[in-house]
């Protein structure tokens, strides 16, 4: 018989998509608040939210990533 997961793929497709829209956004919201200050982003609730949990997706980059955690540190 054929198992029918089409919506599972579909599912986990959207999650990761979504997982990897957020760690980029992220990653662009941190490099403008470093070259153009906080002033530029202060009243945007996601970019607060990215820019919080930003640093704690930072910490699961395997040590290859040192030299971009020492950029937003």
């Amino acid at each position: 018989k054929m198992v029918m997961l089409g919506w599972v793929n579909n599912l986990g497709g959207a999650i990761f998509g979504l997982l990897m829209g957020a760690i980029t956004l992220g990653a662009i919201l941190a490099i403008i608040v470093k070259y153009f200050g906080p002033s530029m982003l202060s009243e945007s609730l996601i970019s607060a939210i990215l820019l919080d949990k930003f640093p704690l997706i930072l910490g699961f980059l395997p040590s290859e990533f040192d030299s971009i955690r020492s950029f937003f540190n």
